[in-house]
């Protein structure tokens, strides 16, 4: 153990770039990934900032009920990309039933759009907050 703190300690140079690197990688990572925001704050969004709500879900799922004004679309970044029907200045707000498939392609399209969202939990977490739903 005391070769190892002495290295560390005469070595000093060779572990800051390190930690520095190791650190600008995990930002980077970080922020390739949609924002994920609560359904409060994405209805804020829907209703003040013209936010466009895209469901993942499967089109079975989609019927049973989804966010008003939401567009069925497949899990592809064309799919989606024309459904904005170039209204692409837009927060784009994804759900599917637990935030996890939205968050895999909104990461996806980060770099095609201004802002991208995902919504915390999903249609249930809308549900759940008692926000309306439309068949």
């Amino acid at each position: 153990m005391e070769y190892f703190i002495q290295f560390v300690i005469e070595n000093w140079y060779i572990e800051i770039p390190l930690i520095i690197s190791i650190a600008a990688l995990i930002l980077f990572e970080k922020s390739k990934r949609a924002s994920k925001i609560e359904p409060q704050a994405a209805t804020i969004m829907i209703n003040k900032q013209k936010a466009r709500v895209l469901d993942v879900r499967s089109a079975i799922e989609f019927s049973k009920g989804t966010i008003p004004n939401a567009v069925n679309v497949n899990k592809d970044n064309a799919s989606c990309i024309s459904a904005l029907k170039g209204d692409l200045d837009n927060p784009v707000i994804f759900v599917c039933n637990q935030g996890t498939d939205s968050s895999k392609i909104a990461s996806s399209l980060k770099k095609d759009l201004k802002e991208v969202y995902v919504i915390n939990g999903g249609i249930n977490a809308w549900k759940s907050e008692g926000f309306p739903i439309v068949n």
